[in-house]
């Protein structure tokens, strides 16, 4: 008898501390979201160059926790970029900063969630995987050619982007998907 009462509070003591821990993920995600979108706009607000829907494309996906490129055309300066991303609840987003236009862009390395941490693909073939022709949005997932996940996507991203000339084509294109 005694055995059971101690196996049953066990029980549930680890009951409550999954359930703690649980809960626990979903707010430490959400706030490092946050703070992710505040650092984001930021440097947003930083930039140079004002990088709008009709002269730049943004960049964002499903699938990876970062992504690497390089823009390759030497008129708008070769340079590395870099995406800002994160993992929650077993999803996994990226987006960029906004991208000029005609850009020529090389994909240089692809971080994702692994079930004991993470894994970085570097690619070294040389040439160009995609020319941002055409300026808005631009979904990817390489794994998703029907974009199921691309109201996920969308859903991160707003807050990214949020108050900027992004904002209205972002809800235009969450309110297509409906």
């Amino acid at each position: 008898m005694k055995k059971i009462k101690i196996l049953t509070i066990c029980t549930a003591l680890l009951l409550s501390i999954f359930t703690f821990t649980g809960c626990m993920s979903m707010v430490v995600g959400a706030v490092m979201e946050s703070s992710l979108a505040s650092d984001f706009r930021k440097n947003l607000e930083k930039q140079e160059v004002k990088y709008t829907p009709e002269n730049s494309i943004l960049f964002f996906g499903t699938g990876y926790m970062s992504v690497s490129l390089i823009q390759q055309k030497p008129e708008l300066g070769v340079r590395k970029i870099g995406s800002t991303g994160m993992s929650a609840s077993g999803r996994s987003y990226f987006v960029f900063m906004p991208i000029p236009l005609n850009s020529e862009l090389l994909i240089t390395s692809a971080t994702y969630p692994i079930s004991n941490g993470t894994m970085t693909i570097r690619y070294g073939i040389a040439g160009v995987d995609f020319v941002a022709n055409k300026p808005g949005l631009l979904y990817f997932d390489d794994n998703d050619p029907k974009h199921v996940n691309e109201k996920r996507a969308l859903d991160f991203i707003k807050d990214f982007y949020k108050e900027t000339e992004w904002e209205p084509l972002i809800e235009a294109r969450l309110q297509e998907l409906k």
